[in-house]
């Protein structure tokens, strides 16, 4: 394949002070700056070309022609939701159990690792949620709520101040494999991807790789951009209409192939944005494949957790059968207001679908029971090792 020529990052000097109470001595480093693109031209080979359409039509297809059921879009997309929060977590080197992510979504103790994949999860759902309206500064900024909760709440992180790099001394930022640009070039680069993102006049899978690589050479937080920047292809491909109701696990698949994840990046940052465009089409056509499957299976949960279970039809159990692929998290005054039964009545449901194994028991407490759906632990785990090839197992 012949390249897809960008612009290379280009380098400034920069004074860095060792040592501080005033008896410091400086010396200098050289800061990556990525080339502005809001008004480069981006022209794909025919082979890349090719490839972006084919893994366009089958996000296409599986959004809008009935591959993931119009009955539980919304219920997929939670699950893929978490998967691909997971995932993305594991292309950074940290893996979660799917029970302990559940058990931080539902506000139990849980590890600092799943407290870290609830906030991601959070993040890519407010994303995409502001992608549907614009993929401006506010939906960019989304993409990255503060990783672990402060006072119960999550907030927005502000561009990084101060000079951040990858490898080298913990010291200074001279040798480093990778430093990105000086915060003082932070915003303008910021602004300028958003009107990268903007842009309607090129194939939106190649969009989204450029996009998601830009934003990794920005760097522009202080933490958690690896998982910001993946969030965004989703983010473009929802801006650009390709996506819709569902999220795309692309980072599961990317998951299990890093080093050519890494050296595309690398590419990029050297001129030639073909790597990451090809990368980015090939796990997106692995990783939709994979959804539309799981989309089907959550579908068909229903039924089956109903001919295991035996509710009576119009019971609070056979209501709540309907309600998990959407609510997979529950307590009994949870069951009481999807179902409208009464207290009673629901824990009767609980205990009858946790004796069918269709529920299992996230808190170590009897009393103030969660619950959480088996079958969509499950599923999320399964998907994910089918994409990464990595268990990330249960607890």
């Amino acid at each position: 394949m012949s390249p897809v020529v960008m612009p290379p990052h280009g380098a400034e000097r920069r004074e860095w002070v060792i040592g501080g109470g005033g008896m410091g001595s400086s010396s200098s480093y050289a800061a990556a700056m990525p080339a502005k693109l809001a008004q480069v031209a981006v022209v794909l080979s025919p082979e890349t070309a090719k490839e972006c359409a084919r893994a366009g039509l089958e996000l296409a297809i599986a959004a809008r022609a009935g591959r993931v059921p119009g009955a539980v879009p919304d219920a997929a997309s939670g699950v893929l939701a978490r998967v691909e929060a997971v995932a993305s977590c594991l292309v950074d080197g940290g893996a979660t159990p799917f029970v302990e992510l559940a058990r931080s979504a539902a506000l139990l103790p849980s590890t600092r690792a799943a407290r870290h994949a609830q906030a991601r999860v959070e993040a890519l759902t407010a994303h995409l949620a502001a992608a549907d309206r614009a993929l401006g500064l506010g939906a960019l900024a989304a993409a990255h709520l503060a990783p672990i909760a402060t006072g119960g709440a999550r907030r927005v992180a502000s561009y990084r101040t101060t000079q951040t790099w990858l490898g080298g001394s913990d010291l200074w930022p001279e040798g480093a494999e990778y430093v990105p640009p000086h915060p003082a070039r932070v915003s303008a680069l910021m602004e300028d991807l958003v009107e990268f993102c903007a842009r309607t006049d090129m194939d939106p899978v190649a969009q989204s790789a450029i996009a998601h690589a830009q934003f990794l050479s920005i760097h522009p937080f202080a933490d958690a951009n690896g998982s910001a920047a993946r969030a965004l292809i989703n983010g473009v491909w929802r801006r650009r209409g390709l996506t819709t109701g569902i999220v795309v696990p692309v980072s599961a698949s990317i998951a299990g192939d890093g080093r050519r994840y890494n050296s595309a990046w690398r590419a990029y940052r050297e001129g030639d944005a073909e790597p990451m465009i090809e990368l980015v089409a090939r796990h997106a056509l692995r990783a939709v494949k994979e959804a539309s499957a799981s989309a089907g299976r959550i579908a068909k949960m229903p039924a089956g957790w109903r001919h295991t279970s035996g509710p009576r039809r119009g019971s609070a159990a056979y209501r709540l059968t309907e309600m998990l692929p959407a609510q997979p998290i529950v307590n009994a005054v949870e069951v009481q207001r999807l179902t409208g039964a009464s207290q009673a009545s629901a824990y009767d449901a609980i205990a009858k679908l946790a004796k069918a194994g269709v529920l299992r028991r996230l808190s170590r407490s009897r009393r103030d029971a969660v619950w959480v759906a088996s079958a969509l632990i499950d599923e999320a785990e399964e998907v994910i090792a089918r994409l990464s090839g990595v268990a990330v197992g249960r607890r």
